[in-house]
């Protein structure tokens, strides 16, 4: 063999060598690119003993966002389950938001503590009610008489009832009203 014949088929061996090089880069770069985009295997969370949502439930049946015992994530579409500040107060789900009475609850929407009066405030010539809900219960409270000269009036603070006994007559005043009838100073 001579020299040009050595060189020719040196050549050759190296670009084969190349190419199997290449190939395998290339393959490499297929596999490591498709463990980038799968990235991690998700671990089925509705089975595996762990509030991973932090809703005081686990797992399915017993967690509200588990749909079968084979889902990988305990969040679910329900307000207080979701993972998202449906209602905007900058709390998420039960029992972080107070709207949530549960995960289960489909509204975060705060109905824990309201108020509301009739007659728009403390307004003591006029029969008011106040009502809402105070820590998820409702309530209704009209103004009324406690006798002849004393009112009770009640009207909101917030989202809190509050009351006040107010004397209807009271002495050096130059009030016009002079006694408590039907709910209101007249």
């Amino acid at each position: 063999m001579n020299k040009k014949e050595e060189a020719s088929k040196k050549r050759r061996t190296l670009q084969k060598h190349e190419l199997i090089t290449l190939i395998a880069v290339f393959i490499a770069g297929i596999l490591l690119g498709s463990l980038v985009i799968a990235g991690p295997r998700l671990q089925v969370q509705c089975k595996d003993g762990i509030d991973n949502d932090r809703d005081t439930r686990t797992d399915y049946p017993n967690d509200p966002g588990c749909s079968s015992n084979r889902d990988k994530s305990e969040r679910g579409s329900i307000a207080c389950d979701d993972g998202i500040d449906n209602d905007g107060d900058t709390r998420t789900d039960y029992p972080n938001d107070p709207g949530c009475s549960s995960p289960s609850d489909n509204s975060e929407a705060d109905t824990v503590n309201s108020c509301s009066d009739s007659d728009g405030g403390f307004v003591i010539g006029v029969q008011g009610t106040v009502s809402g809900y105070n820590n998820n219960q409702p309530y209704s409270y009209a103004e009324y008489c406690l006798d002849s000269n004393t009112l009770v009036e009640y009207y909101c603070s917030g989202v809190y009832p509050v009351s006040y006994y107010q004397n209807c007559n009271p002495t050096n005043s130059t009030n016009v009203t002079n006694s408590c009838i039907n709910g209101a100073c007249v």
